[in-house]
């Protein structure tokens, strides 16, 4: 199993280091669903970690649509980021009619030089997942971040079409990812990503709880 745990800061990571993670998605303002972190933090995290860390690339919360403003935000960090010893990048830019905005994403890829790349949840909000996911497959996106739409109960058909398809970009199930559900999750696939799951109440107010990190190894 390939689990990746989000961190929000240096005790989250230094926390995620004594568990069998296999990542961690480094993110601030969570409340938003994740900003790019401070710069600072970025760096300090990347050193301090053992686990390879990838870094949510964002700054707006009120959609997916980004303004030619956020975008250039958005290579800037990752320009940041290449200098650190981060694994890889999260993003995600959508246009407005819920397609995959492949001329920024051509933009990312440029750039990023040896980086991994994860397609975030944005991709909850396409219009044609299959369609949309073979589009990420043929750039070699490394990952694609989804529960199959916004609701993870509701995705489980989705979520086993595409990881059938066995493409180059793999099929990372995150966003409402329990103890509850995870039985079915590992069923569809091996490469699962979790948030507040891993926190004490299931908030991201509290501390990393390693034992319920340990509990969805388990199932």
């Amino acid at each position: 199993m390939f689990l990746e745990v989000i961190a929000k800061n240096l005790e989250d990571v230094i926390e995620i280091n004594k568990s069998n993670a296999s990542r961690i998605e480094l993110c601030d303002k969570l409340e938003f669903g994740g900003y790019t972190p401070d710069y600072n933090l970025i760096k300090e995290a990347c050193e301090l970690s053992k686990i390879p860390v990838n870094v949510i690339v964002r700054h707006s919360h009120i959609d997916f649509y980004s303004s030619e403003e956020e975008k250039l935000e958005i290579l800037k960090d990752i320009e940041f980021i290449k200098t650190t010893k981060a694994n890889g990048i999260v993003v995600g830019v959508l246009n407005k009619d819920n397609t995959i905005d492949l001329e920024f994403l051509k933009k990312v890829i440029a750039m990023k030089g040896d980086l991994k790349i994860t397609f975030h949840k944005a991709f909850d909000f396409v219009n044609d997942f299959e369609k949309e996911y073979e589009k990420l497959a043929n750039l070699k996106i490394d990952n694609v971040l989804t529960s199959g739409g916004e609701n993870i109960s509701k995705g489980f058909e989705i979520l086993k079409v595409l990881t059938s398809k066995n493409l180059y970009t793999k099929v990372l199930i995150g966003g409402g990812v329990t103890l509850d559900n995870i039985d079915i999750v590992k069923s569809i696939s091996d490469q699962v990503h979790i948030g507040t799951a891993a926190r004490i109440d299931n908030t991201f107010e509290t501390a990393i709880d390693l034992e319920k990190i340990e509990k969805i190894f388990r199932g």
